[in-house]
């Protein structure tokens, strides 16, 4: 275990420095070897000889990034590094809102290796997880965290030098909150508030100050991004017809007024500033805000522009450009795919990144975050899966540095995970699919959800090998769970779990179709049955290996959305080995819905093929909620 005796600038550095020397394998002993911290102004330095060290650093969370390298090199002496990062904030926005909120002591564990990275800033985004005074249905069975929780963690989070900022809604993507019977008078359409009502923004001051008052930070990310259905429900009845522009820059400036009463400064994301009228993308590709919309924008409510999905720099560059055209500072906001399900995406990540941070560089953008959504309940563990791709962003922000070695010693050496498996992640997802411009594939989730006797998918994977593909992984991520530290094991084994289980069900797949359509009744019998009862059991052992996860590092509040999702397959797994005997034994003469011809579903006309992120389209093409 090294031992350092730090020197100079200490004082203010030992609080943090007793929170990472756990994980860092140090102590701090009056014989170590000296290490002298300088906290000043500059780029940040780190030299280690075997006479001593020193770290200096602009900030505490600049200071702590520099002691983890110093403890990767401690064997590699002589070292020294000098980074000058552009970016003054090197920040991470974590979802808490789609079903997955962190225990405490996960948060904290997830604090302590951003931080490692360079993380000087932390959003948790809570639509309403967050507690309201008041406002007893408010986060209701969620798992809202508490105000003494929070006020608890942004002290934790201070001594490690992370300026921790609350990230609500306070327009769009309010579907939850607005789901109670006592909060209907609130709503516009399902997921917007309803704007020009007294109540409204009633409610808004509660929330805003009750979001604010744990933080030591006066900022507030009030979200805004999204509402397309403003003015579109309720609203119109109400109120009459107005334009989306005209209610937004009402609704700002009443959001704005409760911003300068409590004291805060807001951000907000700017996508409804560049969303094309009547649709398109949240930021209509080469679309140009007009004049009026411009002016009309606060210029005390920094925008954040993000984008998670460029791989062309000319796409950032010309958003960056119009983003100067108005007064408020422009932040940026990128994205490491945790979002698209069970399994991040390494590689999507890693290329959106490195295009965007050179555009925020050459465009002076001086605040970057790096965002974990959980679209779709949050079937990659944010906390977990999303490392590697942080780990990327921020090398990338820091050292300007994304190659395989450094990325998997940084991730070793900040997260205590060995980086090579959480590189062939990527391997879940390339199977040969060519995404669309901007896109990505995720083949998994289609492949894991797909119905056994429904297989929607069969024209988009047609002629792959699809189960040998997924068997190796199994047995690959069953040596990495093997390998790995206690700390790690249960990460890896829930990918083995599900790589087992796709494994499975796409063996039964590539057999299933073919021997009904060929009226085979003997070879249904003999193959079909074992072949179903396999793809059950290795979905039950991943429905247990997923739950083991999930209560580690997360509140139970939202895994009911996993276990009912791999309940629902397991018993289509079981009515489908009945309906298969059935067959066998003459009692059916056909299987309608497994031999009747399936037509592309995600597969173009080009050849590229598309994502799709939600369950239930995955699963069957009937709808499974219905609105009415």
């Amino acid at each position: 275990m090294p031992s350092i005796l730090l020197t100079g600038d200490c004082a203010p550095l030992m609080p943090g420095m007793a929170l990472h020397a756990p994980d860092l394998h140090i102590e701090q002993r009056p014989d170590g070897l000296p290490v002298r911290a300088a906290l000043r102004p500059g780029p940040l330095c780190v030299t280690l000889t075997d006479s001593g060290g020193e770290i200096a650093a602009p900030t505490k969370a600049a200071f702590f990034r520099g002691l983890s390298l110093l403890c990767q090199h401690w064997h590699a002496r002589p070292y020294r590094a000098q980074e000058a990062s552009p970016f003054e904030t090197l920040g991470v926005m974590l979802d808490c809102s789609r079903n997955a909120v962190p225990t405490a002591g996960a948060l904290r564990t997830f604090l302590r290796r951003v931080n490692r990275m360079g993380c000087n800033a932390v959003m948790l985004y809570t639509e309403d997880t967050y507690e309201v005074p008041g406002r007893p249905y408010f986060g209701y069975l969620r798992g809202r965290m508490t105000q003494q929780e929070l006020r608890e963690l942004d002290a934790y989070a201070a001594a490690l030098g992370i300026e921790l900022i609350p990230c609500i809604q306070t327009l769009g993507h309010m579907a939850r909150a607005l789901r109670w019977p006592c909060m209907a008078g609130l709503r516009d359409t399902d997921d917007v508030l309803l704007t020009d009502s007294p109540e409204t923004y009633a409610l808004l001051e509660e929330m805003i100050a009750a979001a604010s008052v744990p933080f030591a930070s006066r900022r507030i990310h009030i979200g805004m991004d999204e509402a397309y259905g403003l003015g579109r429900g309720a609203h119109m009845d109400r109120f009459g017809p107005a334009p989306q522009g005209e209610l937004m820059a009402r609704h700002l400036a009443r959001v704005g007024e409760v911003l300068r009463r409590l004291g805060l400064h807001g951000m907000m994301w700017s996508d409804m500033y560049f969303h094309a009228p009547g649709g398109g993308d949240a930021y209509t590709p080469g679309f140009v805000p007009d004049e009026a919309a411009v002016r009309a924008a606060p210029p005390d409510i920094d925008l954040v522009y993000w984008d998670y999905y460029a791989e062309d720099i000319a796409v950032p560059r010309h958003m960056l450009a119009q983003h100067r055209r108005f007064d408020a500072p422009t932040l940026f906001a990128g994205g490491v795919y945790t979002w698209t399900g069970p399994v991040p995406d390494v590689d999507k990540a890693r290329s959106t990144s490195r295009v965007t941070l050179d555009a925020c560089r050459e465009a002076g953008v001086r605040e970057v975050f790096a965002t974990l959504w959980g679209d779709d309940g949050a079937e990659c563990n944010p906390l977990l899966g999303g490392l590697p791709g942080l780990t990327a962003f921020m090398e990338y922000a820091c050292a300007g540095r994304m190659d395989d070695g450094w990325l998997d010693a940084r991730l070793t050496a900040c997260a205590g995970c060995p980086g090579e498996p959480m590189r062939a992640l990527a391997d879940f997802h390339r199977i040969g699919l060519r995404p669309r411009t901007g896109g990505v594939v995720n083949p998994v989730k289609q492949l894991l959800y797909e119905d056994p006797l429904m297989p929607l998918f069969e024209a988009d994977f047609q002629g792959m090998a699809l189960s040998a593909h997924y068997g190796e992984l199994a047995r690959r991520f069953d040596r990495y769970a093997r390998d790995a530290g206690a700390e790690w094991r249960g990460f890896f084994d829930l990918y083995a779990k599900l790589a087992e289980a796709v494994h499975a069900k796409c063996a039964l797949r590539e057999a299933a179709a073919p021997i009904v359509r060929a009226g085979d009744r003997e070879r249904a019998g003999a193959c079909l049955p074992p072949l179903c009862l396999a793809a059950e059991q290795a979905a039950a052992a991943l429905a247990d290996s997923w739950q083991a996860l999930w209560m580690q590092t997360l509140l139970p509040f939202g895994f009911e959305v996993i276990d009912l999702r791999l309940g629902g397959l397991i018993q289509r797994l079981r009515s489908a080995r009945r309906r298969f005997c059935a067959f066998a034994e003459g009692a059916l003469d056909d299987i309608g819905e497994l031999s009747c011809e399936k037509l592309p579903y995600l597969r173009q006309p080009d050849g590229t093929c598309a994502s799709l992120n939600i369950w239930s389209h995955c699963a069957t093409p009937t709808n499974i909620s219905w609105s009415v």
